[in-house]
């Protein structure tokens, strides 16, 4: 594979070159990675704290409880039409049926959250695509009955469906 272009250096007045993907040469990697730091230390503090965004002590009792209620398998729609099986582990979240944003009254409710594998929950909110499940809801014919998923998502509608 051919090596990366050299290009200069980021830092002001740097006479340098490198191939370095964050563009400082190796003179100035230590200031590259204290902007990196500081970048983090700034979004950290504004996002706030995970007690100050609602997930205190109280939610922290009540997703354990959830996933006991669910023997720590993930219980999303796409799981259970496929027959699929996911063991949870801790770190894995609960996820909230009607969102906190909308329904903050029903944050602490067992019967508004379900446990679900990081993938099924990164489907669920829309921040990836599971292709197992598109390819499966494809490859299934008659004996299905195909229902229209309520929120849209960046990529497009997609169809869900249930044996009948």
């Amino acid at each position: 594979m051919p090596l990366k272009p050299s290009r200069p250096c980021r830092h002001p007045n740097c006479p340098g070159i490198t191939r370095e993907s964050n563009g400082y040469c190796s003179k100035h990697q230590d200031y590259a990675l204290q902007l990196q730091q500081e970048k983090v230390k700034a979004y950290d503090f504004k996002r706030g704290s995970s007690s100050s965004r609602g997930y205190d002590s109280r939610w922290r009792k009540l997703r354990i409880k959830v996933k006991d209620r669910d023997k720590w398998l993930c219980v999303c729609s796409r799981c259970k039409a496929m027959g699929r099986v996911t063991p949870l582990t801790k770190s894995d979240p609960v996820h909230h049926v009607l969102s906190v944003e909308t329904h903050p009254q029903l944050r602490l409710r067992k019967d508004n959250c379900e446990s679900q594998s990081f993938h099924c929950h990164e489907v669920e909110e829309g921040r990836a695509i599971d292709s197992e499940y598109e390819s499966w809801c494809s490859s299934t014919q008659g004996g299905v009955q195909s229902l229209q998923h309520e929120n849209p998502r960046p990529y497009g509608q997609f169809s869900v469906s249930f044996p009948i």
